[in-house]
């Protein structure tokens, strides 16, 4: 009788969790959501393409790594959704629906393929990646940005075939910056939320806004179980999408150059100081570590006495609601061109700059 209670207690538990999982992602995306939920919660289940917690040093457990197929399923889910309603439909252009993010579903293959075979080579990702950017900006030539408002980089912009290859490289860069950055419960899904609003915002496109939903649905998920990441396809797929978005947002004039980096500001300062501080160290810039912001963090976290779920999810949200988050909410009083955005951004590499040497440990 007594080993029994702990046993239904345990039950109770987790019918209370998925519960409210289920009512959030119902209330956040509707049926989509509920459904993606399932979905999530199947492939923890049957511990679909498993990732080793070791992997990421932060997780303490295994984990899926196709929480990205469950975001782009869910957001396809709540897109036809909408389109059901009459004032979408119309206000919404089905000859010209989602090409430009077709292309970002493209480079989410490249990592779903790795998520389910790792079997692709760096260099062979890579590749891969840098001819369906360079395709989609050669069907999409509105996506070479022809000037940034910025000296100097305005004059590079008029040759087409260097803002072509300028806007290549800057893609792929981001890409692989937000992949690296993938690394606690909550951080980049967060700051892919924070942006694909900032573009509702700015663009009112549907696309983005389904995607929006879909990763608060996953953003639920994720802080609650803690046993999916976003993967391969996840970070890349969602990095593109992000990228592409930019690019349109930049070519329209509707947005400043600076305020992207806002946005971006973690993945952003994160690649080039962990870079840096690698070269120092006579290693190799790209070199794997646990010495980024987020592990760092993390581990402060958990010497407060903080279960893993709960510092895990705590990293990737002090993290992300401070940088990307705060930018959205300054829309409200800033416009999305203005040249202030680059004193905020300045801001933020000060903040990591002081932060950093604090919770490093010291040799």
């Amino acid at each position: 009788m007594q080993a029994a209670m702990p046993a239904t207690s345990q039950l109770l538990k987790t019918a209370v969790k998925y519960g409210v999982l289920l009512l959030g992602a119902l209330l956040i995306a509707g049926l989509p959501g509920l459904a993606t939920v399932l979905l999530l919660a199947a492939i923890r289940r049957f511990s679909l393409a498993p990732d080793s917690h070791a992997k990421h040093g932060i997780s303490h457990q295994q984990a899926s790594r196709l929480g990205g197929l469950g975001i782009v399923l869910c957001a396809v889910g709540v897109y036809f959704a909408a389109r059901g309603i009459p004032q979408v439909a119309n206000a919404t252009n089905p000859n010209n629906l989602f090409s430009p993010l077709a292309f970002a579903l493209m480079v989410g293959l490249v990592g779903l393929v790795e998520d389910l075979h790792g079997a692709l080579s760096p260099q062979l990702r890579l590749g891969l990646m840098a001819a369906i950017l360079a395709t989609a900006l050669l069907v999409h030539p509105g996506l070479v940005p022809s000037g940034a408002g910025i000296p100097g980089l305005d004059f590079l912009l008029q040759y087409h075939w260097l803002a072509f290859a300028l806007a290549l490289v800057a893609a792929l860069g981001a890409i692989n910056a937000m992949n690296i950055a993938d690394g606690a419960n909550g951080l980049m899904p967060v700051v892919f939320a924070c942006t694909l609003l900032a573009y509702v915002a700015i663009s009112g496109r549907i696309e983005y806004y389904a995607l929006f939903l879909a990763l608060l649905v996953f953003v639920l998920y994720n802080l609650v179980s803690g046993k999916l990441f976003l993967g391969d396809a996840g970070s890349y797929g969602l990095g593109a999408a992000v990228v592409i978005g930019a690019l349109e947002l930049l070519g329209q004039g509707l947005v400043s150059p600076f305020f992207l980096l806002c946005l971006l500001a973690y993945p952003a300062i994160e690649i080039f100081y962990s870079s840096a501080r690698r070269m120092r160290a006579g290693q190799h810039p790209m070199q794997p570590d646990n010495f980024h912001l987020h592990n760092l963090l993390y581990a402060k976290i958990k010497q407060s006495g903080c279960g893993s779920i709960l510092a895990n999810g705590g990293t990737g949200l002090c993290i992300s609601l401070p940088t990307a988050g705060a930018s959205v909410a300054l829309l409200f009083v800033l416009s999305p061109t203005s040249q202030w955005w680059l004193a905020l951004f300045l801001a933020y590499v000060a903040t990591y700059l002081i932060i950093y040497p604090r919770l490093k440990p010291h040799d």
